[in-house]
């Protein structure tokens, strides 16, 4: 397994930071004289390291296998299905449209993959709040980044969004109007626990593939199946 390139300065200096106190506590508790020094250097030591080993664990980034066919939209995210909506979307797809939102926690892989194939139309970033995003409506506030996809195929359009969190402080997206993604594809991350939503439009035949509670797996999930 490998870690994403959207955490290298992370990786670096939390991942070194935090070994290196490990590291100091083992020292100082095999020079400590008693033995409340030593359980508090132990200690110490323990919450060091599993620091270092949350901080990897956050920003690894396991390979994932495609399902195949034609018409699928998969999840952009690892986490848990928390609500399943028809919403107006007036920005990119600018009527109606099927939301389908994701919740990731902090002990989930953050890097997003692209839902579908096709072509950014469509970007924009919204400064907001940081709060818990347990549910849509708490969401509604938090600071976002809203990509819209144009496709040869069904839907024609999709839109992400990246929703910032109580622990994330920042959305990476490093995407540019006119580039060309693939589904499956690497497409940015959220730091530190956050929520993604998938949007298509309401009148486009689809059926959903997940419930609500359901746990998805970003790239490999089945979200929704639109006929050709």
């Amino acid at each position: 397994m490998g870690f994403t390139s959207y955490g290298i300065r992370e990786l670096t200096v939390f991942g070194g930071i935090t070994l290196a106190l490990a590291c100091a506590c083992g020292v100082g508790a095999w020079l400590a004289a008693g033995m409340t020094g030593r359980l508090l250097w132990g200690v110490g030591g323990v919450i060091s390291l599993a620091l270092c080993l949350l901080v990897l664990s956050f920003f690894r980034d396991p390979e994932r296998s495609l399902p195949t066919g034609t018409g699928l939209i998969i999840s952009p995210a690892d986490g848990v299905v928390t609500d399943i909506e028809i919403v107006d979307e007036p920005q990119f797809i600018k009527g109606k449209a099927r939301r389908i939102g994701i919740f990731m926690s902090v002990f989930n892989v953050h890097v997003n993959r692209n839902p579908i194939h096709g072509v950014v139309r469509f970007l924009r970033h919204e400064e907001g709040r940081f709060d818990a995003v347990f549910t849509a409506e708490a969401a509604k506030g938090n600071e976002k980044q809203w990509t819209g996809l144009e496709s040869d195929l069904n839907p024609r359009k999709l839109m992400v969004c990246q929703v910032a969190g109580l622990l994330a402080r920042r959305i990476v997206c490093p995407l540019m109007i006119g580039q060309p993604v693939r589904q499956g594809e690497r497409f940015g991350m959220i730091k530190f626990g956050s929520r993604l939503e998938v949007y298509i439009p309401e009148h486009v035949p689809h059926s959903v593939k997940v419930t609500i509670g359901q746990k998805t797996v970003a790239g490999e999930t089945l979200l929704m199946e639109c006929p050709p």
